[in-house]
């Protein structure tokens, strides 16, 4: 069995029973990825809830429920949903994360995927001429590529 240090998960194998919690997860997991992607849209749309339930002919208390937390959407509800905040269709894509090749990251896997490659340097506004004037220096961060 192959496991996935970050989360816990390991491919699956034969006719290994899959645990209910890394399901769960999965589960969880999705419904965040889409939600983040609708609340996404629905920024750069500029709509308003009032004007997206008009287009779509909702109360705007369902068009609230949706936008207010990850929920189980039905596909119809996800495809109305993308397609009256900005008339784009959501990608039916299938990712494989237990097949990426395991890194050992210094840095969050939110910054490292930002610097692409480039690297991280500590710089002081001031040089320190002891260790006192050190300790009290501004400490930034530039990037400089590779």
């Amino acid at each position: 069995m192959s496991t996935y240090l970050t989360t816990g998960l390991h491919k699956p194998i034969g006719n290994e029973k899959i645990p209910e919690s890394m399901l769960n997860y999965l589960r969880i997991r999705l419904r965040q990825r889409i939600h983040s992607m609708i609340l996404r849209e629905f920024a750069q749309s500029g709509l308003s809830q009032v004007d997206l339930a008009a287009r779509l002919g909702k109360p705007p208390r369902v068009i609230h429920r949706w936008l207010a937390s990850p929920e189980n959407l039905r596909l119809s509800t996800l495809s109305d949903l993308v397609f009256g905040i900005c008339g784009g269709e959501p990608s039916d894509a299938i990712e494989h994360p237990l097949d990426a090749p395991q890194t050992n990251r210094t840095l969050p896997p939110w910054l490292a995927d930002r610097l692409d490659g480039d690297r991280l340097h500590e710089r002081t506004s001031s040089p320190a001429k002891n260790a006192s004037t050190k300790a009290n220096a501004d400490v930034s961060y530039e990037f400089s590529a590779a």
